[in-house]
């Protein structure tokens, strides 16, 4: 992980973000294990690998639950902190934004109103689990810098967990954890770690 005090004159040169949806630019609300227990599945494991070695007529009642569940938390979604004045800033600097999610691509457009952040990305710049296999798969990833015609280097993902800190490294691309200072000591392998998008935003010009 870069030192603190590199972080400044490296994260000038990224011109393309793309950021995790939940927990990321909204406050993390997601009760996982009590969700797990409600759908009947092992609390150790994702839920959508679980769902993808099921059979398709035991798995498909269980993801519809796992959909209404999803839907009732996008209703409750409230920004994280510095979340607008970062993205905005990021705008007016000329840089392009996406969003990667595991999430339902439907369920990241209602959050993004519920947390005021509508407009703020390109409706094509965000990528679900319809759209693209789930993290940690980077192809969601790859998708949207190819079509941006953005280099690697150009580019960073910011999540909130070890599957966004994966996806970013099969994809080659810098990643930065948003999480506390209770984080593991490789801080699941990020390139930076911040407390805070407030922090994050004040790295930059």
């Amino acid at each position: 992980m870069k030192r603190h005090s590199d972080w400044e004159t490296a994260l000038q040169s990224y011109q393309y973000w793309i950021f995790d949806l939940d927990g990321t630019l909204t406050l993390p609300i997601y009760d996982f294990p009590a969700i797990k227990r409600k759908l009947g599945l092992p609390t150790d494991r994702g839920i959508l690998e679980v769902l993808d070695e099921m059979a398709p007529d035991q798995a498909r009642p269980i993801a519809a639950r796992l959909e209404s569940i999803e839907a009732d938390y996008a209703g409750l979604a409230k920004p994280s902190p510095g979340a607008g004045d970062l993205l905005r800033k990021l705008r007016t600097c000329g840089c392009r934004l996406g969003i990667l999610t595991r999430n339902k691509k439907a369920h990241a457009l209602v959050t993004l109103e519920v947390i005021g952040l509508t407009g703020i990305f390109d409706s094509a710049d965000i990528i679900g689990r319809d759209e693209a296999p789930p993290k940690p798969d980077p192809a969601g990833l790859l998708d949207l810098l190819s079509r941006w015609q953005a280099p690697r280097a150009k580019a960073i993902f910011v999540g909130d967990n070890i599957y966004d800190m994966r996806t970013g490294r099969a994809a080659g691309v810098p990643t930065v954890l948003l999480a506390s200072e209770q984080a593991g000591p490789d801080a699941c392998g990020a390139d930076y770690r911040v407390g805070s998008l407030t922090e994050l935003a004040r790295t930059l010009r």
